[in-house]
């Protein structure tokens, strides 16, 4: 008799939450390893300044959403546009507030970005700086392919 399309659904949920519990074991072992060595640390060495395990912050972007929001902020746009002004309209374009450390992370990865572009001919520098502008090459067929 054939399964019905409801019955595959709950055993591959049913598989997802063992999957899940044999995972969260693997990572409860784990913290109690950390601990364990911690423990061996400090008793061989009471006063070593051991620096606590930081967690990652949550990504704001995608894996290259910076890019294409980028590309297209400087195709709408009449004028080359600064770094700062490209990140501002990234986060506004994208809907998170503006904080200055989503700022500063934005920043870095836009002008790692336009490095990267400038590097390959798809845009170019107008200025030198602070003035320093972007804008894209008008001809795209003579831009170097990455």
């Amino acid at each position: 008799m054939p399964e019905s399309d409801l019955t595959k659904l709950r055993r591959a949920r049913t598989r997802a939450y063992m999957r899940l519990r044999r995972l969260e074991e693997l990572v409860q072992a784990a913290h109690i390893r950390v601990a364990a060595s911690e423990a061996a640390i400090r008793e061989l060495a009471p006063d070593l300044f051991m620096v606590p395990a930081r967690k990652a912050p949550p990504r704001r972007f995608r894996k290259s959403e910076i890019v294409w929001a980028a590309l297209s902020i400087l195709r709408e746009a009449q004028a080359p546009l600064s770094a700062r002004e490209i990140g501002l309209r990234v986060l506004a374009v994208k809907g998170i507030q503006i904080e200055p450390e989503a700022l500063e992370s934005t920043l870095y990865g836009v002008r790692k970005l336009f490095w990267w572009l400038g590097r390959r001919g798809i845009t170019r520098k107008v200025g030198q700086g602070k003035a320093t502008r972007h804008a894209l090459v008008a001809d795209q067929e003579t831009a170097r392919k990455p």
